[in-house]
C-alpha cells in the first residue's frame, strides 16, 4: 500500500486498509460463485417479479437450497481450519524453508484454496481405484504400507486387495496440476503432508479420516471412507428475508450478515472507518461550508482506496461499510474517546448513503 493518502488518518491506518481489501476482494470472489449467493440473487429475481403463478414452489425450493449450499459452505469451512492449521504448523515450525516457498507471499484464503484443490485432486486419484462395491455401501478403507529406510514411503490399497497407489506420486501430482506449485514447492510440501499423515494425524485427505486411537508418530495402518456427510442446516438457519418472503440483501451483505465472513474484517471495516470519520467530523467543525465542498473527505478516500484495491465497484463499498459498522461499534479507548467515536458515526452514517 503506497503511502499516497492525503488522509493522515488514512496514512496511519495503510496496512490495516490494505488487510481490509485482500478480505474483501477474497469474500466478494467467494459471493460470485457460492450457492448461498446465488440462492440470493434468485431469490430477489422472483421477488421482484411479483408472485406469479408457481413463484410459491419455487420460494420453497431456494429455501431448501439455501440450506444444502450452507451446510456444503460450513463443512468447507471446517476443512480449511484443518488446512490453515497445517500452513501454520509449518510456518512455525520450519519457518526458513516455509518463507522461502510461494504459499509464504500469497493471501492466505488463495493458499487455503489451492491446498485443498490439490488434496482433492489426491483423494480422487485413490478414488478412482475404488473397488464398486465400497462404492455402494459408502464406506471402506484403504491400508496403508509404510515402507523405505526412514518410512516415509507408503503404498494404498483398497481392503482387502485394491490396486496399489503411491501415496507420494498421489500428492505430489495434486501439488503439480491443480495447485500449480514448481517442483522446488512441490517437493517441501509433499514432504510435510506425508510426515502429516504419517505422524500429525490432525489434516485429514477429503473424505478419508484416521481411525480412533491413534497416537502422536504412530503410523496409521489404515485410512476410513465414507461418503461425505455432514449435519445439514436447519430451516431455523434461514435468513430472516428468506423465512419472513422479503427481498434479501445483497449477496456480500447477506454472507456478512451470516457470519459467515472472517470476525476480523467487520473489526477492520470498524477501525478505519472510525478514524476516517473522526477526521471528517473535526474537519467539519472547522471549516466553513465552501472550504468543505473543496476538501476530499476522507471516508470518500477511503471508500475509493478499498473499492480500487479490492476491485469491488465503490457503490458496493458503500453499501457495506455502514451496516458493518453499525452491527460492530467500536468500544476501544476511555469516554472520551468513545464519544467521539459516537459522533463520528453520526457524521458517517450521514456520508454513507447510497448515491
Amino acid at each position: 500500500m503506497p503511502a499516497s493518502f492525503h488522509s493522515k488518518a488514512l496514512q496511519k491506518h495503510a496496512g490495516e486498509i490494505e488487510k481490509l481489501a485482500e478480505k474483501l476482494r477474497a469474500l466478494y470472489d467467494v459471493r460470485d460463485t457460492s450457492g448461498v449467493g446465488y440462492v440470493a440473487g434468485e431469490w430477489n429475481r422472483l421477488f421482484d417479479a411479483g408472485r406469479s403463478e408457481g413463484s410459491t414452489q419455487e420460494r420453497e425450493a431456494l429455501k431448501q437450497d439455501y440450506l444444502w449450499y450452507l451446510t456444503l459452505d460450513r463443512c468447507q469451512q471446517e476443512y480449511r481450519q484443518q488446512l490453515h492449521g497445517f500452513l501454520e504448523r509449518l510456518r512455525h515450525e520450519r519457518a526458513r524453508e516455509f518463507a522461502r516457498t510461494s504459499f509464504a507471499h500469497r493471501a492466505r484464503e488463495d493458499a487455503l484454496g489451492k491446498l485443498e484443490l490439490a488434496l482433492s485432486e489426491a483423494s480422487g486419484t485413490i478414488n478412482l481405484a475404488m473397488p464398486e462395491h465400497v462404492r455402494r455401501e459408502g464406506q471402506g478403507a484403504v491400508t496403508i504400507q509404510w515402507r523405505g529406510a526412514q518410512g516415509t514411503e507408503a503404498e494404498l490399497s483398497w481392503y482387502p486387495d485394491g490396486e496399489r497407489i503411491d501415496l507420494r506420486e498421489a500428492l505430489s501430482s495434486g501439488l503439480r496440476h491443480s495447485a500449480r506449485l514448481d517442483p522446488a514447492d512441490v517437493s517441501f510440501f509433499t514432504d510435510h503432508l506425508i510426515d502429516e499423515i504419517r505422524n500429525v494425524h490432525e489434516l485429514e485427505l477429503p473424505e478419508f479420516h484416521y481411525e480412533q486411537g491413534l497416537r502422536s508418530r504412530q503410523p496409521p495402518s489404515r485410512l476410513l471412507w465414507t461418503r461425505s456427510t455432514t449435519t445439514p442446516a436447519r430451516p431455523a438457519e434461514l435468513p430472516e428475508s428468506l423465512a419472513q418472503g422479503t427481498r434479501a440483501p445483497q449477496a456480500l451483505e447477506l454472507e456478512l450478515a451470516l457470519g459467515g465472513a472472517d470476525p476480523e474484517l467487520a473489526e477492520l471495516i470498524d477501525r478505519v472507518l472510525c478514524a476516517a470519520a473522526a477526521e471528517d467530523y473535526a474537519a467539519s467543525e472547522k471549516l466553513t461550508p465552501a472550504e468543505r465542498a473543496r476538501r476530499a473527505a476522507a471516508v470518500e478516500e477511503l471508500v475509493t482506496a478499498v473499492a480500487r484495491r479490492a476491485g469491488i465497484p465503490d457503490r458496493e463499498v458503500v453499501r457495506l461499510f455502514a451496516p458493518v459498522l453499525v452491527d460492530h461499534p467500536s468500544s476501544a479507548g476511555g469516554p472520551a474517546e468513545c464519544a467521539a467515536n459516537a459522533r463520528a458515526l453520526q457524521f458517517l452514517l450521514t456520508q454513507l448513503t447510497e448515491p
